[in-house]
């Protein structure tokens, strides 16, 4: 340890490697300090963003549910929508150019819906699943194919999403052969 005082005519003079090794110790402290704060900080914000991120992802789901409901809830209500509807799965040959065209907006509103679900990335694995069987199912429809070749390219939809919906398509048009 390095002698703290040196005496000079009788007074107390500090040596200045110690008075160098004292500030390096402050120094080092305020370091350790300023590290622990930046820690706490960094957990703070990491627990805040998966707070948000599962608000986000619940505040998706319910819009989307709450888009589901909305639309069926249409469909029941309406009695002529209802009748398009199921007519678009038993016997779409029967439909007329303007009940095509409603159903071709009906299709464009679940389409818009799944695509923007399939793209949310903060959805877990098992929602994704139901994601899917919704777009499976809407695929499965008799009119679906010859509306989504018509109208795939009329709508903005995402490359990869409209790959998924050609995919579908294709496997049920290859099923149904």
């Amino acid at each position: 340890m390095p002698d703290l005082e040196v005496r000079r005519h009788g007074e107390n003079i500090l040596n200045w490697e110690a008075v160098g090794a004292i500030g390096e110790t402050v120094g080092a402290l305020a370091v350790i300090i300023s590290l622990l704060y930046l820690a706490v900080q960094i957990r703070q914000n990491t627990s805040q963003m998966k707070q948000s991120s599962e608000l986000a992802r619940l505040a998706l789901r319910e819009n989307f549910t709450s888009g589901q409901q909305k639309f069926f809830l249409s469909l029941v209500s309406n009695g002529d929508a209802f009748d398009v509807w199921k007519a678009c799965n038993s016997s779409p040959e029967e439909l007329s150019d303007d009940q095509r065209e409603k159903v071709g907006l009906l299709f464009y509103d679940q389409m818009y819906r799944y695509q923007m679900m399939f793209h949310a990335k903060i959805l877990d694995e098992q929602e994704n699943a139901r994601v899917l069987v919704q777009v499976r199912r809407i695929t499965g429809m008799p009119t679906f194919p010859g509306w989504w070749s018509r109208q795939r390219y009329a709508f903005v939809y995402d490359p990869e999403f409209t790959k998924l919906v050609d995919k579908e398509v294709e496997s049920r048009l290859h099923k149904g052969a």
